[in-house]
């Protein structure tokens, strides 16, 4: 955000309800233990493929 659009811009924004998508194929329990420590609104979203075409 400050390299994009300078600190200015930065400070101006409420980060107070700002939350975090991690999205991957799998977690480990390490992954959702350090997100459950973290006193923020983070969620870890799993993802599966279906019927990937073959090319």
């Amino acid at each position: 955000m400050m390299d994009k659009l300078g600190k200015e811009e930065a400070d101006r924004i409420e980060w107070s309800g700002t939350r975090l998508l991690c999205i991957a194929a799998d977690f480990t329990r390490y992954d959702e233990h350090a997100v459950a420590q973290i006193n923020r609104n983070i969620e870890l979203i799993r993802y599966k493929l279906f019927g990937v075409p073959k090319q």
